[in-house]
């Protein structure tokens, strides 16, 4: 029997800081770690959310997909929300490194319809790239510049999904709280 994960799903990103227990879930099939690649975005942004979820041990922490930022207009969704007792994490996946600027941008305006709307402090900005890490990881690659500009400028945690599927593999999600409190930052499997 496959294995099932559940995740806080469409709800408004205000209410993920109170008592979540009564919020909607929905149950899901946790996909094999082997067909990331082979999946769409949206699909990948929920397995990575399932995955995460089912190996941090952070108490009380709380994974959200497809979270509304301002009502219910859909391009103010957020597509993957960590909340832990020391904040909240706002997560959006780029494809490759072209992607970066849009994944970028969708970051910045979500965060400010947050700092608009609510006095709850500003959640980390993360993005997660998916693709091949020699394209944007290595002292001789034409993105490194570019995406450690992205970090600094915006003021996000940068993170290689291999570096993410090392954690997992390795039982280490529970240093994700701690990788995040530490501010704008590059990670990939060549910081290990």
């Amino acid at each position: 029997m496959p294995e099932q994960g559940e995740l806080i799903v469409n709800v408004p990103f205000v209410k993920l800081f109170g008592d979540t227990i009564n919020l909607r879930r929905d149950s899901f099939i946790v996909p094999k770690m082997a067909g990331f690649a082979e999946l769409d975005n949206a699909s990948q942004t929920k397995a990575l959310a399932l995955w995460l979820a089912a190996k941090d041990t952070t108490p009380g922490v709380v994974y959200g997909i497809e979270i509304t930022s301002q009502g219910s207009d859909r391009p103010s969704r957020i597509p993957l929300v960590r909340v832990d007792s020391a904040g909240a994490s706002i997560w959006k996946l780029a494809p490759s490194v072209e992607a970066v600027e849009r994944g970028v941008a969708a970051l910045d305006q979500l965060l400010y319809f947050i700092n608009q709307q609510s006095d709850i402090p500003t959640p980390v900005g993360v993005l997660v790239l998916c693709g091949p890490e020699e394209a944007f990881a290595t002292s001789s690659s034409p993105h490194l510049a570019f995406v450690q500009s992205m970090v600094t400028e915006h003021k996000l945690v940068v993170i290689s999904y291999w570096y993410i599927e090392h954690l997992i593999t390795q039982g280490k999600v529970a240093n994700l709280q701690g990788l995040l409190k530490q501010g704008p930052h590059l990670y990939t499997t060549g910081t290990l």
